[in-house]
């Protein structure tokens, strides 16, 4: 009888371990992240380490077998970091030009190529930059999201862009943007969201006065306040 109390004994504890739910597996690195091939990513973690160094940024010239083609920073020591599978234009503005960069290292999901790959915070066109009177811009600020609208612009009388007409994002603060690129199929005078960076044009670049944006992505239609046009 002795051993049947055991052996019942026994059976009660392993089945109470059985229900008992094992806990969670720590988040893969990268968990959330956005596929490199979209375009479009997640800031990091505040804990997310960071990097900062100097490197060229060097855009693929060849199409690779699954239409990627790279956008890499390469470091004095040979170093080759992955920043983007397009030439994304903002990245692709610096190819060839030396840059000062903050960066955060991330693991990409599924198929990936080799190499560590970084999300940029923020870039600058490093003091070493050989020839910085061919760069357009000179920096790069960190992803941010603004509510506007877009609008057509109209150049002033008496300034060098008299009679020229653009298109500016508007936010709702009533900053007017100049835009470094127009994404394809937009809609003016329509509340709107976007992703962006800052960006500043270079000295020798002919330009008007304030500041200027690569639009990263139109992002879905959202309800926003109207903005000042």
């Amino acid at each position: 009888m002795r051993r049947t109390g055991i052996s019942i004994a026994g059976a009660s504890v392993a089945a109470l371990l059985a229900c008992t739910p094992a806990p969670a597996p720590p988040p893969a690195p990268g968990a959330g992240d956005a596929s490199p091939q979209t375009g479009t990513v997640t800031p990091p973690s505040a804990a997310a380490r960071t990097l900062d160094f100097e490197a060229t940024v060097t855009v693929a010239t060849e199409v690779g077998g699954k239409k990627e083609q790279p956008v890499w920073l390469v470091s004095g020591d040979g170093q080759r970091r992955i920043v983007a599978y397009r030439p994304e234009p903002w990245f692709a503005a610096f190819d060839g030009h030396r840059v000062h960069v903050t960066a955060s290292p991330w693991t990409p999901k599924g198929q990936a190529l080799s190499g560590e790959h970084v999300r940029i915070e923020t870039l600058e066109l490093a003091a070493s930059d050989p020839q910085p009177e061919r760069a357009r811009y000179t920096s790069l600020g960190p992803e941010q999201t603004l509510r506007g609208r877009f609008v057509e612009h109209t150049g002033a009388p008496g300034t060098k862009s008299e009679g020229e007409r653009s298109t500016r994002f508007v936010a709702q603060d009533g900053t007017a943007y100049q835009l470094a690129n127009v994404p394809e199929g937009v809609t003016t005078e329509v509340n709107t969201s976007i992703r962006v960076r800052t960006t500043t044009v270079s000295r020798f670049a002919a330009h008007e006065d304030g500041p200027t944006i690569w639009v990263l992505a139109v992002l879905p239609t959202a309800r926003v306040a109207d903005v000042p046009t």
